[in-house]
Order: structure tokens, then C-alpha cells, then sequence
């Protein structure tokens, strides 16, 4: 049955939404992707900008990985923009995060869904404060603190950033730089998510971020070749408050070869060919309690595969994954040996084959409408119980998820100085 559900899926995409349009955005960019750039037709004037992502996205999951769930609902960020001048950007806003069927929202620093908090939460919106300064000291770099450009604009591989998390997790926070020349593009950032005051009684937690490329040929030839390098660094710790030890840091690393042939106008086909580590070290026997998994000084790795063919609106991806004792750390949990179901569940070696379909199209500048599906198989999966122990389970995994979003961001002149 759940075949015939990803049939029908699929022919709905092919009847009801394929339209040949003429693209109206770099094709580099997906639907989730925010203009960073600082528009000097914009210098000396004041914006009110409306960010509204409307979805509805369901994920039908093997409940030993990963527990099933769906997201319906809309995040609104509204903000004023000011340019001073051509090399400088002010916004200030909000950002908030509303799920139909919840008026009530636990207080904490969102990554995925987070547990219920009943004696400390929000009313009607989850709802942060966004103040973000630029400054562009040279056409090729831009320098942010504040609401940095996180999520799906650090451009991060699949297996180390789920896009469901657009959805979910809170605006980052901190500082970054994003530097783009004709033989390198960097985006490296520290998102801060918790605060510590002397004594607390929680661990500070920052993520440091690295997405780079070495642009080995000219990015607008009609052939392309790059190496990427990723990472991300998520540390648990802080000394100044009253936890006693965990301690902990934990990291994903990435590398290979990107390849793209062009062969239209937002037409192409891509090879990305990548190794992945995984490692974590820490001072405590528990450090990954909070993801699950009890194991101290582990090291595991993965290599990634994925062939990718754009035709104007329409996105076609095929992917194989193979990893051994890996977790990703913003990935979907599909993407490594752990579960975050079940504690203490872990996965032998093995190998999964991905496939997704993805589809946009632009309604005017403002209105973008989006859809996706996304297929893993799996076809045997070996689980095991604490520390790999006793085999609990084996047989084949297949996983889905699919959604469809509407993406408004009209940008309003107030006033020009």
C-alpha cells in the first residue's frame, strides 16, 4: 500500500503541478534560500519585509530510527530593514512559529520537535526577537552578527542538514562571514543557542559551522567541478555553570568532488561524490544522552553518493549512503547507525538508497509555491540493543516523507531618506 501511496504522489506531481516556466531565480538556489545581498538601489531608505512560509509536511518513518511525525503550520518574521548606505543592512523583527491544532508552546531553543514543558511555555506562537546587522566591507564579503542567514543557507549536504528543520528550529544566532569569489565560496558561523549565567543549572551549547567550495573550474562554464568541505561542531559545556561534568563536543565532517554539466537555462545534472566522519569526545559516560546514544570516544564514517538532474521546475535526486557507526548531528537520523526512537538502539553497517522529486514554482516575485517527496530504502537493517550487544532486530526499512509549501515575502518601501 505504501507503494501504490508513492505512485499516486508522484503522479500528482507530474499532472497537477509540472509547468515549463522561465526561471526567475538563480537556479543555485532552493526554495528555503534567502537573498543575503545588500541592493544599493536600496541605499538610504527603510523596508518593512513579510517572510511567511506556509506547510504541510508528513513524515512516515520506521518507528526503530525515527518516529513519525507531521508538521502543519506557518512561521511569520516580520521585520524592518534599514540601509544607511550601499555596505550596510539593519533588520530588526520576529520570528513566529505557529502548528495548527497548538495554542500552547514549551519554552526552549528548538532543534526538532521539543518535549513538552508544562510549567514554562508560550502562548499561540513560539516567538523569538530578530535583529541582524551586515556590513559588506568588499563586493565579495559580507560580515553578520545577530540573526545570522542559518538553515538551508549554509547549503550543507542532506545527510548534515535535514531541510525539515526549516520548520522547526529556531532562527541561529550569532556571528558569521560569507565570502564568494571566483575560486572559493565560504559560509562559516557560530550559531550561540544557550546562554549560561554563573551557577546554572544547564550546559552552554553553541554549533560552529564551515561550508565551503574550491572552485576548481569557472562556476558559469558549461561544466563545473568543485570540492566541497563541511562541517559542523556542536559543544555541550560552559564553565561557569553548576553541571557536573558532560561535557562534551561532537562533529561532522564532509569532502569530495561536486561536478555539474549545464546544458540550458536552468537545466543541469550533477555528481556529488563525499566522504563523511563523525566523531565525538567528551569528559562524561553519558555525553549524548540528549541524542540518545551512551558511548564515549567514538569515531564512525559514511561516503555519500548522489546523482541530480534539475529541468526548470523539477528536481530529481538519486542517492546511495553507507556509514558505520556514524551519527549526523542536524541530518535526518536515516543518515547514521543511531536510532532517536528507542535508546540505546544502534544499526550494524549499512547501506540505504535515496530518491526524492522536488518542484517550484514562482506566482509574480513575491509568491513561491513548493512540493517535494522523498523516498529511503534500506534493504536490511540490523539493530541492536545497548552498545551493540544483542542483534534485536533485522529486516528491510523504508522510510517517506513528502510536503508542499507557499513561500510569500513581499518587501514594502516605508520611506526614502
Amino acid at each position: 500500500m505504501a507503494i501504490v501511496k508513492i505512485i499516486s504522489l508522484i503522479v500528482f506531481f507530474l499532472l497537477v503541478f509540472y509547468t515549463k516556466i522561465d526561471a526567475q531565480k538563480n537556479e543555485e538556489e532552493s526554495f528555503f534560500i534567502s537573498d543575503i545581498q545588500i541592493d544599493k538601489d536600496k541605499s538610504e531608505s527603510l523596508m518593512l519585509e513579510i517572510d511567511n512560509l506556509n506547510f504541510f509536511k508528513n513524515n512516515e518513518y520506521d518507528g526503530d530510527v525515527i518516529k513519525g511525525y507531521t508538521l502543519p503550520g506557518f512561521r511569520l518574521i516580520p521585520r524592518l530593514i534599514y540601509f544607511p548606505n550601499d555596505r550596510v543592512k539593519l533588520e530588526l523583527g520576529a520570528s513566529m512559529l505557529r502548528y495548527w491544532g497548538a495554542d500552547k508552546y514549551p519554552n526552549y531553543t528548538y532543534q526538532e520537535i521539543p518535549p513538552w514543558k508544562p510549567d514554562d511555555y508560550q502562548y499561540g506562537f513560539h516567538i523569538l526577537p530578530i535583529f541582524r546587522v551586515q556590513v559588506r566591507p568588499m563586493d565579495q564579503l559580507n560580515i553578520i552578527l545577530g540573526s545570522i542567514y542559518g538553515g538551508s543557507n549554509h547549503r550543507l549536504i542532506t545527510p548534515l542538514y535535514d531541510p525539515s528543520l526549516q520548520l522547526m528550529a529556531d532562527p541561529e544566532n550569532g556571528a558569521q562571514l560569507l565570502l564568494d569569489s571566483r575560486f572559493l565560496s565560504l559560509d562559516t558561523w557560530i550559531n550561540w543557542e544557550s546562554f549560561i549565567y554563573e551557577n546554572d543549572n544547564h550546559n552552554e551549547a553553541f554549533t560552529v559551522g564551515l561550508s565551503s567550495q574550491i572552485k576548481l573550474t569557472n562556476p558559469n562554464s558549461t561544466f563545473s567541478l568543485n570540492i566541497p568541505l563541511q562541517g559542523v561542531f556542536v559543544h555541550r559545556g560552559g564553565e561557569i555553570d553548576s553541571v557536573d561534568g558532560g561535557v562534551y563536543s561532537l562533529v561532522n565532517l564532509a569532502t569530495g568532488l561536486s561536478s555539474k554539466y549545464k546544458w540550458g537555462n536552468n537545466k543541469h545534472i550533477s555528481l556529488d561524490l563525499m566522504g563523511l566522519s563523525f566523531r565525538e569526545f567528551g569528559q562524561s559516560e553519558s555525553v549524548t544522552e540528549d541524542l540518545e546514544k551512551t558511548d564515549i570516544d567514538q569515531e564512525g564514517w559514511a561516503l555519500y553518493a548522489k546523482l541530480g538532474i534539475k529541468y526548470d521546475a523539477l528536481q530529481l535526486n538519486f542517492g546511495f549512503w553507507r556509514s558505520d557507526k556514524f551519527m549526523s548531528l542536524f541530518g535526518n537520523p536515516i543518515f547514521g547507525n543511531y536510532s532517536r526512537a528507542l535508546k540505546g538502539r544502534s544499526f550494524d553497517k549499512h547501506d540505504t538508497y535515496t530518491s526524492s522529486l522536488s518542484y517550484e514554482h514562482p506566482f509574480g516575485n513575491n509568491i513561491h509555491m513548493g512540493a517535494d517527496i522523498d523516498l529511503y530504502y534500506s534493504p536490511k537493517l540490523m539493530a541492536y540493543d545497548d552498545r551493540s550487544i544483542f542483534l534485536v532486530k533485522e529486516s528491510k526499512s523504508f522510510n517517506y516523507s513528502f510536503g508542499i509549501y507557499i513561500r510569500v515575502n513581499p518587501s514594502i518601501m516605508l520611506k526614502k531618506f
